[in-house]
């Protein structure tokens, strides 16, 4: 069941829908991750990690923007799993989402891979 993620209208909506793979969590996020969005994107991906996940993919295939705030949100999230000696990569960039990241100069600090099987693979 995903998790819904929502902002102060239903226009600002993001999916969450997490995904047990042998030792690995795949998190697939959907929709926008912006300011309206990042707040509870924040808590329940803090939730997860809460649970001591070692390995994890964030799937952003489906993440069609992008702002400040969601970057803030992938930085906590790298922060806070690489804290408990765990690793964090992320698969399927769009090219508007992996051009944001360039950017800001975050590319140079993250696992990017081309899709979740290949995230996995490289765990393996």
């Amino acid at each position: 069941m995903p998790a819904i993620v929502t902002g102060k209208s239903m226009e600002f909506t993001m999916y969450i829908v997490e995904q047990q793979i042998g030792a690995v969590v795949v998190a697939k996020l959907a929709g926008r991750l912006d300011a309206a969005t990042a707040p509870s994107a924040s808590n329940h991906l803090r939730r997860l990690i809460s649970a001591n996940v070692p390995r994890l993919i964030l799937d952003l295939s489906e993440l069609s923007y992008i702002s400040s705030a969601g970057i803030r949100v992938l930085q906590s999230v790298l922060r806070d799993v690489r804290s408990q000696s765990g690793t964090v990569r992320l698969s399927g960039l769009q090219p508007p989402i992996q051009q944001t990241l360039e950017l800001v100069g975050l590319m140079p600090a993250l696992d990017v891979y081309d899709d979740v099987a290949a995230a996995i693979h490289c765990f393996l």
